[in-house]
């Protein structure tokens, strides 16, 4: 039965996050609010084997009853992150040092965001601070990136890059149709009530236009097996 597939994959799913699945009740409830955009996940039919499957990759966006457009699978996963709903899957960087271009995967262990709305030149801005711990994935290189010095070089390019991403998946939801997925309007409603009544009216306008900052803090922690990367012998 289709519905039981498409539920098995959601629930199996849920360790490398690549689509953003709210509960139906979350979902309508966020449909209610006319000044939130909603998100669901994306199917689509892959062939395997000779028999069709359904694969969920990525997140559509609705704006009341429409579709504007789609998050592809690691948009998906950085708006989960801003959205405090990361529970896990890795996060990869092409690490450049030392004249060597390193794969390095690491995996995400929790997360924690809090959404912080300021005033900044007389207009309402957001500020998101991440924090995230993570383990050594997949190393593959001779440099040995687990070396503290190393790591703390790694740990702030994947600090910078993360940031990047979280910036350009939010100026995204801005430029197109003005689509707040991530409950920014609930955090000034939260923090600021007075200014939020005042703003409600022509929140689509304001979100377009307002500055976002993020902030990634990352911890990279080690078990006794990853004191060390692993040698291949020739």
């Amino acid at each position: 039965i289709t519905s039981y597939h498409l539920n098995d994959v959601l629930k199996a799913d849920e360790s490398m996050p690549k689509f953003i699945a709210d509960e139906f009740v979350d979902f309508l409830g966020k449909l209610s609010i006319k000044t939130n955009s909603v998100v669901a996940p994306v199917v689509d039919i892959e062939i395997s084997e000779g028999k069709k499957v359904a694969k969920t990759w990525g997140s559509a966006v609705f704006k009341k009853d429409k579709l504007l457009y789609f998050l592809d699978g690691e948009e998906s996963q950085i708006s989960l992150l801003i959205r405090n709903k990361l529970k896990g899957g890795v996060f990869n960087i092409e690490e450049k040092r030392f004249g060597e271009k390193t794969k390095i995967t690491l995996e995400v262990f929790s997360s924690k965001v809090k959404l912080k709305p300021v005033m900044e030149n007389g207009q309402v801005a957001m500020q998101i601070d991440a924090k995230i711990d993570v383990g050594f994935a997949e190393l593959e290189s001779s440099i040995n990136f687990i070396d503290k010095d190393k790591r703390e070089l790694l740990k702030k390019d994947m600090e910078q890059l993360l940031v990047k991403k979280m910036e350009y998946v939010v100026k995204k939801t801005q430029k197109q149709s003005a689509c707040d997925i991530f409950d920014f309007n609930g955090a000034i409603q939260r923090k600021m009530p007075d200014y939020w009544k005042g703003i409600e009216p022509k929140w689509d306008e304001i979100y377009k236009n307002m500055p976002v900052h993020a902030k990634v803090t990352l911890q990279i922690k080690l078990s006794s097996s990853t004191q060390k990367p692993i040698k291949i012998g020739e």
